[in-house]
This record gives structure tokens, C-alpha cells and sequence, in this order.
């Protein structure tokens, strides 16, 4: 789709237009230059300043404007030369004709001109055949401009597709080179917390030992025995001792009863007598306890 051309951006297109010679007079040396015709087409590009507008846009435009200019002429000329009065003369209703006809009639102009039809024929036909030939000028412009743009795009795919093959070729050069292995910090983190731990527990153990009891190492030292009885000898052992510990609190029992059913006060003489002969008594019983105990001891 091309350009969409106003009344005011061809006004100003002509304006400028009109500063490049070599762009429309074909009787300048400088209009078969190719070199210099496609700098003044980026000159021209750059001081219209238009949004989105191409160097072909701008070659369409003047091939446009020269066609429609010639046209237009043709019909004043006409008009003029068919002995009609000023006031039937062909006035365009093109806006930007003045502009255009204030440069452009000068290679629009044909060789010759009379009063009669056949001069007037011989000038339309002159300013068409001039019409078609520059516009083949500018075919043949065009299609040689073409023809070098597209030699241009080649050379650039080229160079591109040739610095592409060696960013490629550096990237697989660099993917393929040794990665330095990064250190494993979860993994020590990881061992360093265990080892943390473990020394927690061991002081945390160290710290359970030197709480002991003498009668939980006692105890402990039961049990160990125990283990390693038959079990029949064990439980035997375990009833033996289970009856010494239960008769010293039924002893406890009866002596706390005695207390608390005494009218007085206890005396020393009371509780000496009580006591001795309690715990001569139950030491009779654990003793007897031992006894048995070493005694299964040794069978087993």
C-alpha cells in the first residue's frame, strides 16, 4: 500500500522537489547521474522529515506528479489553441499545479507551436511521446535502482548470514568449554548442621549422665542383670524385689498411721523402739532378697 499524500505534503513535497534538478530536469548532466541523483533522493528523504515515508514513496510520487502536471498542461494548451476565447482556456483544479508549473513547464514544453489543429495535434503528441519517454527514463532509473537495492540486500544477507555463522560458531566454541564446578555449599551447610547436631546430643547426653542418681545407676544395674536371666528367673527375681520395696512402704504406712493416731506427742523413745524393730526386720528381708538374687544369679 503506498503513501497517503495530502494537498499540504505534496505542497510542500514540490517545494522541495523544485532544489533537486538532477531529480526532475532530464536536460541537466547531473539527472543521468546515478550517484548523485541517489544522494539528493536521501537529501530529499531527510528534509521532508515524514513519518514512515521511503525513497520509493518519494520516486512514485514524482512519477505521479510529472504524469498528472503533463496531463493537465495538454488540456491549457488545448484548450488555448483551439481558438476558444480567455474565458473557455482549461483552468486545472489541481492545488499544487502553479507550484508544479512554476519548474516543470520548462521540460513539458514542446518543440514547436501553431494555431491550427494540426500544430496542436503535433503538440500533444510531442508532449505525450516526451511524457512516455522520460517516464521510460525513469522505468529504466527505477529498475536499475531496483536491481542495485536488491544487490545491496544480498550483500547485506550475506554479510549477515557470515556474521551470524560466527556468533554461532563462537557461542558452540564457548558452550563447549569446561564449566568450572561451583562449590557445594548446601552440601556443607548440610554436613556442618549434622555435625552441630551431633555434638548438641552428646552434650546433651554428658549432661543427663551427670544428673543421675545413685539409685538410677542402681536401678540400671538391676535391669541389665535381669536381661540377661532366663526370663522365668528374672520375673522370680522381680517378685522377690518388688515385695522388699512394697513391704518398706506398708512400713511407712503403719508408722505414719501410728503418728497420727498417738493422743501426745511421739517421743524419741517411741520412735526408737518402732524403728528398730522395723528395720531389723526388713533388713532381714532385703538381705534375704540379695541372697536369692546372687543365688539365681549363679544358676543361671
Amino acid at each position: 500500500m503506498g503513501y497517503r499524500w495530502s494537498d499540504e505534503k505534496t505542497t510542500l513535497f514540490l517545494e522541495l522537489y523544485k532544489n533537486y534538478p538532477c531529480l526532475w530536469d532530464n536536460t541537466s548532466d547531473t539527472y543521468h547521474k546515478v550517484h548523485i541523483r541517489e544522494k539528493a533522493y536521501n537529501n530529499f528523504l531527510q528534509e521532508l522529515n515524514l513519518p514512515n515515508l521511503t525513497i520509493p514513496d518519494i520516486k512514485a510520487k514524482i512519477k505521479t506528479i510529472r504524469t498528472r502536471y503533463c496531463s493537465e498542461l495538454a488540456k491549457i494548451r488545448k484548450s488555448d489553441r483551439s481558438g476558444a476565447g480567455a474565458d473557455d482556456i482549461y483552468v486545472p483544479r489541481l492545488m499544487w499545479f502553479k507550484e508544479a508549473d512554476s519548474f516543470l513547464r520548462a521540460v513539458c514544453t514542446p518543440k514547436s507551436s501553431t494555431s491550427n489543429m494540426k500544430n496542436l495535434l503535433t503538440e500533444t503528441n510531442d508532449i505525450t511521446t516526451q511524457s512516455l519517454e522520460r517516464e521510460q527514463e525513469e522505468n529504466e532509473f527505477e529498475e536499475s535502482q531496483i536491481a542495485e537495492d536488491q544487490d545491496e540486500q544480498y550483500t547485506e544477507q550475506l554479510s549477515n548470514t557470515s556474521e551470524n555463522a560466527v556468533r554461532s560458531s563462537s557461542t558452540t566454541a564457548i558452550s563447549s568449554l569446561p564449566v568450572a564446578k561451583q562449590p557445594k555449599k548446601r552440601k556443607s551447610m548440610d554436613a556442618i548442621n549434622d555435625a552441630l547436631n551431633k555434638l548438641k546430643k552428646i552434650s546433651d547426653d554428658n549432661t543427663k549422665v551427670n544428673k543421675l542418681h545413685e539409685f538410677d545407676v542402681f536401678c540400671n544395674s538391676l535391669a541389665i542383670q535381669l536381661k540377661k536371666m532366663p526370663l522365668r528367673r528374672a520375673l522370680i527375681c522381680q517378685e522377690r524385689l518388688q515385695a522388699v520395696m512394697t513391704q518398706e512402704r506398708l512400713s511407712s504406712l503403719l508408722t505414719a498411721d501410728a503418728s497420727a493416731v498417738t493422743p501426745g506427742p511421739i517421743t524419741p523413745s517411741m520412735l526408737s523402739d518402732h524403728s528398730s524393730t522395723s528395720y531389723d526386720g526388713e533388713e532381714n528381708v532385703l538381705s534375704e532378697a540379695i541372697y536369692n538374687l546372687g543365688g539365681l544369679t549363679n544358676n543361671y
